[in-house]
């Protein structure tokens, strides 16, 4: 699709690195299961029939399915994927967060490559580098064999995905599976589904813009003005007036916007503005190398 990114590693094939004698739910830790989730379908039904009226007629939320989101983690991730299929149309996106694709002996991903229904029109699907072994440790056999497994799983789901819908997917390097690592990456993944904006001229500006003291910011960068080596994992210095307060190293993480084809992608940071600024200033690093724009940093005025 056109709307497309991907910061996830190099495309392979996804192949069991292992028998049907020594599975993939039993390296990872799991039961055997064919089929999705006990009673997903009933409760996507569910969802769908009683959970949304009751919801729109209590809380006042939207009818129409393009103001409307659905998502979730680990079997929750499974869930959202299934909800994603049948019921494409009730939803403006859907958000995917490690889903337990060890389970099923292979058959979500079966059912994935071979839906015919169509998909919401925005889809976000993540993952850490060490689902397994973050969680679990390396002492069971087979344990990087099930990292190695469900990156694989997530790249060929994403391929999947992305010759059908407006994706973004994301391989976390050091993620793990847990509710840290998933709520570090939900703004990047709440600004690809709930923004149709695709980044603004500048090569740098934050939100809210302009920049308020005495509150929370975001600092968005394109990448592509970002002068550093290509590097797994970049950061901003930062300070305010003359770096005389506030000064911290953020990380910067994909920001889910810029996903035009031919555009670069858009860094993001959270940071906060003391309430006594006046201006911020701010380089970039990728580890190593520095872009401090010829020994000059970046400036932005804070409170005008």
């Amino acid at each position: 699709m056109e709307n497309s990114l991907d910061f996830s590693l190099d495309t392979c094939v996804w192949t069991r690195p292992w028998s049907e004698q020594n599975s993939a739910e039993q390296l990872c830790g799991g039961e055997h299961r064919k089929d999705p989730p006990a009673g997903v379908e009933t409760y996507m039904e569910r969802v769908i029939s009683e959970l949304l009226p009751w919801a729109e007629q209590l809380f006042g939320v939207a009818p129409e399915a393009s103001q409307r989101y659905f998502g979730g983690s680990s079997f929750g991730g499974i869930c959202a994927l299934y909800m994603a299929m049948r019921y494409p149309d009730h939803w403006a996106g859907v958000l995917v967060e490690s889903p337990s694709f060890w389970a099923g002996n292979g058959r979500y991903m079966a059912d994935v490559a071979q839906n015919e229904k169509g998909w919401p029109k925005r889809m976000y699907l993540a993952m850490g580098e060490f689902e397994y072994t973050g969680f679990r440790g390396t002492e069971r056999p087979g344990s990087l064999q099930c990292d190695a497994f469900l990156r694989e799983a997530l790249v060929e789901c994403a391929g999947h995905l992305r010759k059908a819908t407006a994706l973004l997917s994301y391989l976390e390097p050091g993620g793990r599976h847990n509710e840290r690592d998933w709520g570090r990456r939900l703004p990047m993944a709440l600004r690809w589904l709930l923004s149709g904006e695709e980044g603004r001229g500048e090569a740098f500006w934050t939100r809210p813009s302009p920049l308020l003291p005495g509150s929370c910011f975001e600092l968005l960068a394109r990448k592509d003005q970002v002068r550093l080596p290509d590097s797994g994992r970049f950061q901003v210095h930062l300070g305010f007036d003359q770096w005389s307060s506030g000064v911290r190293r953020c990380d910067l993480l994909p920001s889910g916007l810029g996903p035009t084809e031919g555009s670069e992608a858009v860094l993001a940071a959270l940071a906060y503005a003391p309430s006594s600024s006046s201006s911020l200033h701010f380089a970039f690093t990728n580890g190593v190398d520095w872009d401090n724009n010829q020994e000059k940093n970046y400036e932005l005025p804070v409170g005008r």
